[in-house]
């Protein structure tokens, strides 16, 4: 039956905040059920569940190719007066599949970067930042770990070479 609950009407999965208030309605329905003595206990809470993950499909149409994502990155180094900076932020989200914390932390000293061919970024530490809208005391909120494994666990990753 929990099962069921992970799934819309038309097959597809259903959202997790979705999947999450059924799980409370239902829950919520046999308790009203205990209450009543329909029945004895309630079995919801002692069973070991977890939705299924979600799995996120990228629309590959949505996704600038190689050629496009260079245009893209070479038009912001042009036209911005911050643009080799931006170029850079951008390339390492894009090419070496960054985030933009991750992309935001990288220092010289992170990367091994050869004269041809590709180079290694080294993964160190990640500067994730929140404005003031976004967090719950009004004030801005910036540093703290990363949710990745791979900060201070010394992985790396290969960076484009252009």
């Amino acid at each position: 039956m929990l099962n069921s609950l992970a799934v819309r009407l038309d097959g597809q999965p259903a959202m997790p905040s979705v999947v999450s208030r059924r799980r409370k309605i239902l829950n919520t329905s046999v308790e009203y059920a205990v209450e009543l003595n329909l029945l004895g206990a309630n079995p919801i809470p002692a069973l070991k569940w977890k939705p299924p993950k979600a799995v996120q499909v990228v629309d590959r149409r949505a996704v600038p190719n190689p050629v496009q994502a260079r245009t893209l990155i070479n038009a912001v180094r042009d036209d911005v007066p911050a643009g080799a900076h931006l170029a850079a932020f951008f390339g390492c989200l894009y090419f070496a599949g960054m985030r933009p914390e991750e992309s935001v932390a990288l220092k010289r000293a992170n990367l091994r970067l050869p004269k041809e061919g590709w180079g290694e970024f080294e993964f160190g530490e990640a500067e994730p930042h929140a404005g003031k809208e976004w967090t719950d005391s009004g004030e801005t909120a910036t540093g703290g770990n990363s949710n990745s494994e791979r900060w201070g666990s010394g992985a790396s990753n290969h960076g484009h070479p252009n």
